[in-house]
């Protein structure tokens, strides 16, 4: 009765003599065999004896991991999953890196007048990002514009239309993905003409 005396308090323990004694003491369905008040009972009761001649033995209940092997294919065969000493998962396969390729397209020496003028239509399907680098290196300020197209039929500007002063450049980047772009230039002021240079600039992997 030594492993009754120190296992008495568990939960194993106390769940399976709870059963013996709902129907034994209280004989109703309805009880929790957990809830047993167990304090009054000794060892020389009934059912400690009825115990000791199942010779049942209990242990204290103690948290334990749960190991789970988990298995996969590879087509042919059911293989385990590999980890590592930490249980990370291990993931083996071919790594391809596609080239990044770049292309740059310069306009140069393209002279403003008071109407608005453009550029041809740059295709951005193939690209990740594209800007348009706009210099002036002309006397005269500039006012510049991007604008986006889906089929090089219909243009809508993307705002903001800036101002490049002479000796300075600004860069138009396109804020949402459309496939056709243009840069669209004229002089600030009327009869002052200036030179400007465009820089198609784009970066994708193709």
């Amino acid at each position: 009765m030594d492993n009754y005396r120190r296992t008495k308090d568990s939960r194993s323990f106390r769940r399976f003599l709870g059963e013996k004694f709902k129907i034994k003491r209280h004989n109703s369905v309805h009880y929790d065999p957990l809830d047993a008040d167990f304090s009054e009972i000794g060892l020389d009761d009934p059912l400690f004896a009825e115990l000791d001649e199942n010779n049942i033995e209990f242990y204290d209940d103690k948290e334990e991991i749960e190991k789970v092997q988990i298995f996969g294919t590879d087509g042919k065969r059911i293989i385990p999953i590999l980890t590592d000493s930490k249980g990370r998962l291990l993931i083996s396969g071919r790594i391809i890196i596609s080239p990044v390729s770049f292309k740059e397209v310069i306009i140069r020496d393209l002279v403003t007048k008071d109407i608005v003028q453009a550029t041809r239509t740059f295709d951005l399907a193939r690209y990740t990002v594209a800007s348009f680098i706009v210099v002036n290196h002309g006397s005269n300020s500039a006012t510049v514009q991007l604008e986006e197209s889906p089929n090089q039929v219909l243009f809508q500007f993307d705002p903001p239309e800036m101002l490049i002063d002479p000796g300075s450049f600004k860069v138009f980047t396109p804020t949402r993905f459309v496939r056709f772009a243009r840069v669209t230039f004229r002089s600030t002021h009327p009869a002052q003409p200036t030179k400007i240079d465009i820089f198609f600039q784009a970066q994708g992997s193709i």
